[in-house]
């Protein structure tokens, strides 16, 4: 009677995981509408936490950004293995069966070619008109003021409308994005790839935070990419994972004789999403008012300007002082200089060009006679073990306030990092300065810093002075003479 028991017990409990087996299966890989046209938003028993790690692992240094003036870092979230989640049912269609709704400003016009797989899209769209719903709704403020500008450049390297939507996927229309790759600005470039499409970047200035400089490098970047793979999907993945990742991708399908489409290839987890996301972006952007999102009631128009050539270490301060153009204005116009100053230079003949309004009346002459800022200029510290904000602040002789200022990525919160690079902001009296030349013989305990100070020049002016000293960072000798 015994044995009868739990034999008839082992073969329920059986029955019952097959059930929840095959109960699962039903709604991972059902639920979803095939049809875009008759998409319907439905009550998903998806798990939310999947929900969640695809929208991070896509979105997880675009979507975050603060609006403070200067760039914010954002820290590395954990590695997410959400893709292994997802079936390998195909269901097959063209982004051109959204349905079109009543038309709008920022009405995509469906022509970029890509073949979908409907189910991660879904998954996507449900991300972005619910649970992240804020996040996207702040992107769509944000479109408008970039349109144009983006449509007037595309338009010159004969590509697609609907790439714009692909700004939305990197950095939600956020200029001043920097993701944990130190991509930077409204396409997500990093340095290398930057600087092979004409874009520069130092601790006074960064190309990469001008959208109209960073889009015209985003368009040459997409138009070289889908040249090379003559298919969009293939070439976003190259874009968002770098070429080589795409094409060891394409080389393993083809060794394995499997398909070399964007889907059947084994991408990084990241890249694998970021079609879908495209996708899922167009198709919320053809149906806005179906999803609730408000409707654009105008674009903006791109600031006209015109170049101008202004010394280096010049302020906008000053700058604004002497032609009457609003130092709001001029940081508009040059958000590539991170600190409201041309770049500095020991070349003091050196010229920076600078975007003023078209409107304004300015001479070359008035801007000729604004003089260097020799008053202030920046030094670099290298954090070493036992560094703290306090104590390189004593050694500066400059307060947590200046530091803060100068370092917009500093926080109470955050440690400091080995050889990180902390810029310390020196302030001298003009009225202290000399203006013939003299010789300082260096004692025991003299730093660079500190005989500058002693005699108001500064570190630069020093270096430039004497040209056994090639940094700040050098040792200089007890007994051995320093000109200031």
């Amino acid at each position: 009677m015994t044995r009868h028991f739990y034999i008839l017990f082992f073969l329920a409990t059986f029955a019952f995981v097959g059930e929840s087996r095959n109960l699962d299966q039903i709604i991972y890989t059902t639920h979803y509408s095939i049809e875009p046209a008759s998409f319907i938003l439905e009550d998903s028993k998806f798990p939310a936490r999947y929900e969640d790690e695809v929208f991070t692992r896509i979105h997880k240094d675009n979507f975050s950004k603060t609006e403070n003036e200067n760039l914010v870092e954002s820290g590395d979230d954990e590695n997410l293995d959400y893709i292994d989640f997802f079936d390998d049912i195909l269901l097959q269609d063209t982004i051109h069966n959204s349905p079109k709704k009543k038309e709008h400003l920022l009405q995509p016009h469906d022509d970029v070619q890509i073949t979908v797989n409907q189910k991660k899209v879904d998954i996507f769209i449900r991300l972005y008109t619910q649970r992240k719903r804020k996040a996207f709704l702040t992107g769509l403020r944000r479109a408008p003021q970039y349109y144009k500008m983006v449509q007037r450049i595309f338009a010159e390297y004969g590509l697609p409308h609907d790439l714009f939507y692909l700004a939305m996927v990197e950095s939600n229309f956020n200029y001043k994005a920097v993701s944990h790759a130190s991509a930077v600005g409204l396409w997500q470039f990093i340095g290398s790839t930057g600087r092979l499409y004409g874009m520069r970047y130092s601790w006074w200035h960064d190309d990469r935070l001008d959208p109209e400089v960073q889009t015209h490098a985003a368009a040459q970047f997409l138009r070289d990419l889908y040249k090379r793979y003559d298919d969009w999907s293939l070439a976003f993945a190259a874009y968002n994972s770098g070429l080589g990742k795409v094409n060891r991708a394409i080389a393993r399908n083809k060794k394995a004789g499997l398909p070399t489409d964007y889907w059947s290839l084994k991408l990084p987890r990241e890249t694998r999403g970021y079609v879908p996301a495209f996708l899922a972006v167009v198709h919320i952007f053809n149906n806005l008012e179906d999803y609730d999102f408000p409707v654009p009631s105008e674009l903006q128009d791109w600031p006209r300007y015109k170049k101008v050539r202004v010394k280096p270490n010049v302020s906008f301060k000053q700058i604004s002082k002497k032609t009457k153009i609003s130092i709001a204005d001029l940081k508009q116009l040059n958000p590539s200089l991170k600190y409201s100053t041309t770049p500095f230079s020991k070349n003091s003949s050196e010229r920076f060009f600078l975007k003023v309004p078209e409107e304004s009346v300015i001479t070359q002459k008035q801007l000729n006679s604004l003089k260097p800022d020799i008053e202030r200029t920046f030094i670099t510290h290298r954090v070493v073990k036992g560094d703290s904000l306090w104590s390189i602040s004593r050694k500066y002789n400059t307060s947590l306030k200046h530091l803060y200022a100068s370092n917009p990525s500093l926080s109470a919160r955050k440690y400091l990092r080995p050889r990180q690079k902390i810029i310390i902001p020196i302030t001298f009296s003009k009225s202290k300065q000399k203006s013939s030349p003299g010789i300082h013989i260096v004692r025991r305990g003299d730093t660079l810093l500190a005989i500058a100070r002693k005699y108001s020049t500064n570190v630069n002016l020093l270096i430039d002075k004497n040209y056994h000293i090639k940094s700040l960072n050098d040792k200089i000798v007890i007994g051995s003479k320093i000109t200031y």
